[in-house]
């Protein structure tokens, strides 16, 4: 087949599952998370790269790229990597989900955390939260002084004098301050906030409502701090589903206490708070884009710029994760035999062996620039991995486990901070999508998530003799 019949193909299947598993995919699930998560930045650029890639705008978007490389078996390959694993994915979930049915376990109830009536009585109390954050406030703050010089040129020269030099200068010092800083300020910080926001508005005072301005304001400050503009609109993504979670629970009726049944009442969800909540971060990413390239000095402060602006947030947002599945597929195993666990860290450091850094070499490779890395998903990194038969498993695997995290988030007791860690695994899923399991783990949330989650949970009372589970299962 050619990559255009293979990329129609794949785009007819995604089509029939997707209205098939309407039902999960259209709701605040992890699969739905990780397939809209994979569709839109993956899938969708994979898809087109058959019509486009020949085109003089995209080689012209991205010329330091050796598309010349690049031949028509790499297409097919990186279509069905990239397509073919979120459909294994999705098989897999459907598959344990229609087994666990037939053991006689009750099914998933569509709606589940906008429409379940939350515990509003119980929430963390602000000493506990505020303790926490000062915690993290200094780790991260004190890391960040030590680079204060490079983060002030970069927002007061880059940002606002357009001197993009400055701001790729302040991102290589933030990057210096190691992980630690990065699990604060992507992790930790974004999920107190999403707590404090919640909790400001189920039960609104003044008291809740600066708490939850504060913890949003210090999180939006160190997101802007690292100059990566990635974090901060998933950050804002993020708060814009707890705001319509949070307002629906306040404003619905008493006599809704159990979770609508089917997808025929999308209706009824909160959908002007969540057109709201997406368009902020969209508006925010092209002013980065606006501001981080040279659309500043070319345009000025001119409607001219809007064109090409929107032109180059649509590239980026449909395109710039969809260009790797293409070069790791033709890398490996042609030119690297499959690297199974060599790129993980902690067992390179465990096992005093070389750590294998796939993004850079690949990317290295395909640029010859010397710094910058590129991005994979968990999907592409089973294959470069192990291949397709690790390819196979690896993606069956990872919707069962998704399954699982779905009935677990569940039958959580509705409190404030369980809805919290329900969101933020969300979070943690769609990021899936750019990362693979050990680093997503390791560096987007799953594990500082858990932690916080466990931290915030101890010795918490008060949850209404409606429930008889604890906070922590």
């Amino acid at each position: 087949m050619t990559p255009t019949e293979t990329a129609i193909l794949m785009l007819v299947a995604l089509g029939i599952v997707s209205v098939l598993r309407a039902n999960r995919l259209a709701d605040a699930t992890c699969i739905g998370a990780f397939f809209w998560s994979h569709v839109v930045f993956v899938v969708v650029g994979i898809l087109a790269l058959p019509w486009l890639i020949d085109q003089p705008m995209i080689r012209l978007s991205y010329p330091f790229l050796h598309w010349q490389s690049i031949t028509d078996t790499d297409l097919n390959r990186a279509v069905i990597v990239a397509s073919g694993g979120v459909l294994l994915v999705l098989l897999g979930y459907t598959f344990i989900e229609a087994v666990h049915r037939a053991l006689g376990a009750a099914p998933l109830r569509w709606g589940t955390l906008f429409r379940q009536h939350w515990f509003q009585d119980h929430q963390v109390g602000s000493l506990r939260i505020w303790t926490v954050t000062l915690t993290c406030v200094g780790v991260a703050g004190g890391l960040l002084v030590t680079q204060i010089g490079p983060v002030l040129s970069g927002i007061l020269r880059g940002y606002l004098g357009g001197d993009i030099a400055a701001q790729y200068a302040a991102r290589e010092a933030v990057q210096s301050l190691g992980r630690t800083f990065y699990l604060v300020a992507f992790n930790a910080l974004p999920f107190l906030a999403v707590l404090g926001w919640l909790q400001y508005r189920l039960r609104p005072s003044s008291r809740s409502r600066l708490t939850g301005l504060l913890l949003f304001g210090i999180s939006t400050a160190f997101l802007l701090g690292t100059f990566e503009k990635r974090p901060l609109v998933l950050f804002l993504l993020t708060m814009a589903l707890a705001q319509a979670a949070g307002e629906y629970q306040r404003r619905r009726g008493p006599d809704q206490d159990e979770p609508i049944r089917g997808i025929g009442n999308l209706s009824q969800l909160p959908w002007i708070q969540l057109t709201l909540g997406l368009s902020l971060p969209l508006i925010v990413l092209a002013t980065l884009y606006f501001l981080s390239t040279t659309l500043l000095q070319d345009y000025g402060f001119s409607l001219a710029a809007a064109g090409p602006l929107m032109g180059l947030v649509l590239l980026r947002i449909f395109g710039r994760l969809a260009v790797m599945p293409l070069f790791y597929v033709h890398y490996f195993p042609n030119l690297h035999t499959y690297y199974g666990l060599a790129n993980v860290g902690l067992i390179s450091a465990s096992l005093h062996t070389p750590l294998y850094q796939d993004t850079h070499e690949v990317w290295g490779y395909f640029t010859d620039i010397e710094f910058g890395s590129g991005a994979i998903g968990a999907v592409t990194d089973f294959y470069a991995a192990y291949g397709w038969i690790g390819w196979f498993i690896g993606c069956l695997t990872l919707g069962w486990v998704l399954y699982m995290c779905d009935r677990w988030l569940a039958q959580l007791p509705p409190t404030t901070l369980n809805r919290t860690l329900w969101i933020m695994v969300l979070v943690f899923v769609s990021t899936l999508s750019q990362a693979s399991i050990p680093r997503a783990l390791s560096t987007y949330g799953g594990v500082v998530f858990l932690v916080l989650w466990l931290v915030l949970s101890i010795r918490v009372t008060g949850i209404p003799a409606r429930s008889e589970r604890p906070v922590v299962p």
